[in-house]
């Protein structure tokens, strides 16, 4: 068996290598390897080893999608506070779409005063 890229933008050095060297029926392709946007067409070809002029493939079409980062604050919307109590707000709930939750590395800039500016 061997794999090939027919078409879509060029792969990773550690893919490709992959790719030429993997006789195995799956591929395996790690996260973030592919280009967001992008459309890839594989094929996957079997032979008889005992003679490669019998052999058979099939292709695959994968498009590549970007989902953004999901920025979330907690309780978020209107709401009526009072300007002489401290204002705590959450980020916790933002996270990257493409991670499992608790790998997430999102970073949320923060800075040490919310100013509240109030109209009287």
């Amino acid at each position: 068996m061997e794999w090939s890229l027919l078409s879509g933008p060029r792969l990773p050095p550690f893919l490709a290598n992959y790719l030429v060297s993997n006789t195995m029926p799956e591929l395996s392709i790690p996260p973030n390897a592919l280009e967001p946007g992008s459309v890839y067409k594989f094929r996957l070809t079997a032979f008889l080893p005992s003679d490669p002029s019998v052999r058979a493939s099939s292709s695959i079409v994968l498009s590549a999608h970007h989902r953004p980062l999901i920025a979330s604050i907690s309780g978020s919307g209107k709401h009526a506070i009072s300007t002489d109590s401290p204002l705590i707000l959450s980020a916790s709930g933002s996270h990257d779409p493409h991670t499992a939750p608790h790998e997430s590395q999102v970073h949320v800039a923060t800075t040490s005063h919310v100013f509240l500016y109030c109209k009287t």
